[in-house]
């Protein structure tokens, strides 16, 4: 018997929701075959341009082999009316054709809408339960992923063993000797405060920043500073800089497993950090109200209760440190280059605290919070 699975995609946030998707499909692609059963896996995507950043060998085309995997367009999907798999995996609240869906009423067995990242405690409450869509066959459950044993947990794989060299080549030991490593990924932000602290630190320390509203802000800031060019870099101060170009999904997962610190921002980024083992700065998506504000403090109520419940007290401190630092970070009322008002000073301080913290809690994510292996013992549950 062959497992058939169809994932649906809509490009929201440039690439947070399909690098998610992305993942998502190789990741339970391999978890089927290691329990030597056959899948079949389609995903549906209304555009493929992320798509072929992500992955090289796709092209602008309506349907396509991936790492054996399908991807189809919607427009596709439309005109050929395909038949329903047997299950289905809605992501983030994407919209499924109603044509499509009737004939899933009537022929698939399990829906699963598969929510954004939520640290929040209702998400313990929410994930797993059914929502009645009055089908006679097909049954629709909440699927949360979250950095509890109890929601669905996060997305990853085995990583090969690089070194930075592989991934840039100008960056070889000598060069980094005595000298810090971090990845700079964000929204629109001003890092006055986090150039001037590095600036203030002991070692030299090499920035890679990615993406272009990343560049775009610290450019902003070097315009009005004295910098040199030295090859690759534009160094200020004891800060060397690099505009990197983008680097495939994989690679960035090792990058940041290579570094002593990272910024990252959105969902999928914000997890390859948790999991780097190394101390972080996350800048969430802005959203309204300081929505955005509750997540983080749903993710420190998980941290704590972590170090709660596995450790001792001993580590509150520098996680209520830890806490100030994304707040502020992520205190915003648009994305913008607004005067910063946090202070990275005890980030650099603890680094080695933190740095074991992290670690800690990236092994307990990676024994206790796999989320293919929590989808694979849902679905397979759900259809025995």
């Amino acid at each position: 018997m062959t497992r058939k699975i169809d994932i649906f995609c809509q490009v929201v946030d440039n690439f947070g929701d399909i690098g998610v998707v992305y993942r998502l499909a190789k990741s339970l692609y391999r978890k089927y075959l290691e329990n030597g059963l056959d899948i079949k896996i389609r995903v549906f995507l209304d555009r493929t341009e992320e798509l072929t950043k992500l992955n090289l060998e796709a092209k602008n085309i309506e349907c396509q082999f991936l790492d054996n995997i399908e991807y189809i367009t919607y427009d596709y999907l439309l005109r050929n009316n395909l038949k329903p798999s047997e299950v289905i995996i809605e992501t983030f609240g994407c919209e499924i054709n109603e044509i499509y869906l009737e004939k899933a009423k009537e022929d698939s067995s399990l829906l699963i809408n598969l929510e954004y990242l939520s640290s929040e405690d209702w998400s313990i409450d929410f994930h797993g339960i059914e929502s009645l869509i009055g089908a006679k066959k097909l049954r629709k459950y909440f699927f949360i992923p979250g950095f509890s044993e109890k929601t669905g947990g996060v997305l990853f794989s085995p990583l090969k063993k690089n070194r930075i060299e592989d991934i840039f080549p100008h960056l070889t030991s000598k060069f980094l000797e005595n000298k810090m490593l971090g990845t700079v990924f964000s929204y629109e932000k001003n890092f006055e405060n986090m150039l001037m602290t590095l600036n203030n630190q002991k070692k030299e320390t090499v920035l890679l920043v990615m993406g272009e509203r990343s560049q775009n802000s610290i450019k902003e800031i070097l315009e009005k500073k004295y910098v040199e060019k030295l090859g690759n870099f534009l160094k200020y101060g004891k800060i060397y800089i690099e505009f990197s170009t983008f680097i495939p999904q994989e690679r960035y997962d090792e990058l940041v497993t290579l570094t002593d610190f990272n910024l990252v921002r959105g969902e999928d980024s914000f997890v390859r950090a948790v999991l780097s083992q190394k101390p972080f700065i996350w800048h969430a998506y802005f959203q309204d109200e300081d929505i955005h504000l509750e997540k983080i403090k749903g993710f420190f109520n998980r941290y704590i209760d972590y170090f709660k419940n596995y450790h001792n007290e001993n580590y509150l401190k520098e996680i209520d440190i830890l806490k100030t630092l994304f707040l502020e970070y992520n205190r915003r009322v648009k994305n913008s280059l607004e005067e910063p008002k946090e202070n990275y000073e005890d980030f650099f301080d603890n680094y080695e605290v933190l740095k074991e913290m992290s670690i800690l809690f990236s092994d307990y994510i990676q024994e206790k919070c796999d989320l293919k292996e929590k989808l694979f013992q849902f679905i397979e549950g759900k259809l025995k």
